[in-house]
């Protein structure tokens, strides 16, 4: 008996099963394709997106710049992220927009309280007076 040599090294290969008589041969497993890869910046940009809430928009700009770049990834490798690529700019962008407003709210209130503080200042109002009416001259009626 002469042993042919194996695909790893010189062990024998071991010959197969016969089909046994009365049954028909069993079809093999379908071929399932591998899975599809999920786009690293697509992940990258949905966790800056949902930390914008805590960092003040901060990260919400760096989430629509991968937001941005993970769906032209997308689209050229036909990986998989194109919801979590489009929650991520979405959330940047409205966290990116609503700091916005509030920065600008902030900074304005702080420069109406100073305009307002200096022209209080130099106008000397008399909110008594001004109610009462002391100070005023008489009116003449006619």
């Amino acid at each position: 008996m002469t042993y042919q040599q194996g695909p790893y090294g010189n062990y024998p290969s071991q010959p197969g099963y016969p089909v046994q008589p009365g049954y028909p041969l069993q079809p093999g497993y379908p071929l399932i394709p591998p899975p599809r890869r999920t786009n690293g910046l697509a992940v990258a940009s949905l966790v800056l997106g949902l930390t914008g809430f805590i960092t003040c928009g901060f990260t919400s700009i760096l989430a629509v710049i991968f937001g941005h770049v993970a769906i032209g990834q997308i689209r050229r490798d036909h990986t998989d992220g194109r919801g979590m690529a489009t929650a991520g700019l979405v959330l940047g962008w409205i966290l990116t927009i609503l700091w916005i407003i509030y920065w600008v709210l902030v900074f304005g209130g702080i420069v109406a309280n100073i305009i307002g503080a200096s022209i209080a200042s130099t106008d000397q109002f008399d909110a008594h007076a001004a109610l009462t009416g002391a100070g005023m001259p008489p009116t003449t009626a006619w």
